[in-house]
């Protein structure tokens, strides 16, 4: 991820790594892409705003431009986040979610190194929305026409890790419920969900 500006405007460009492309093919990376430019002019306070996307052919990448965030990660500041903030900011994430799944999408990847916070600890930000779905589509594979798991194992709910969810906004929720519980869990002992098995 670079940071550009473009006139006055600033973004931060995310470059698709070019063996992922290979690997999981071009055609599913369009996709992707075109999902999140699906987002384009839809601002939520709690959701990174998407600008821009596309292929750039004589520098053999696909792209996605986003708001620039300039705080850190909620990983990165896990010790620091005070005790009495944790609902305000599970509370804003959720929201951030529901906004996507009111318009029929899916985060898919709700965990903390993708949820900004400012240095003040008022606000949290929804970041990378690598791997949005659109709610209902059973035509979506995510690479080479298969339905492979995509996102992160450790906040992922037994259901999506085996791909046995149910393609529904319900099924979708308790995906999502799951994943926020991850990162309240996180919240709360300022210590990574299943730590132990981690090391």
């Amino acid at each position: 991820v670079f940071s550009a500006t473009k006139g006055s405007q600033s973004g931060a460009v995310k470059i698709f790594d070019r063996e992922l492309v290979e690997k999981c093919g071009a055609d599913a990376q369009r996709e992707r892409i075109l999902r999140e430019k699906s987002l384009i002019g839809q601002k939520h306070p709690n959701l990174i705003e998407i600008l821009d996307g596309g292929e750039d052919a004589g520098h053999n990448v696909m792209f996605v431009v986003m708001a620039l965030f300039p705080g850190k990660n909620l990983k990165e500041s896990l010790d620091s986040i005070p005790h009495e903030r944790v609902h305000e900011l599970i509370a804003q994430v959720a929201s951030a979610a529901h906004f996507l799944e009111g318009l029929g999408l899916a985060h898919r990847d709700i965990k903390p190194e993708n949820i900004g916070i400012t240095d003040d600890f008022s606000t949290a930000v929804l970041l990378d929305l690598g791997v949005l779905r659109p709610v209902g589509s059973s035509t979506v594979t995510d690479q080479l026409g298969t339905k492979t798991f995509v996102g992160t194992l450790q906040y992922s709910a037994p259901e999506y890790l085996h791909r046995i969810e149910l393609d529904s906004t319900e099924g979708w929720r308790a995906v999502t419920f799951y994943q926020l519980g991850g990162v309240l869990h996180d919240l709360l002992t300022r210590r990574p969900l299943f730590a132990d098995d981690l090391m």
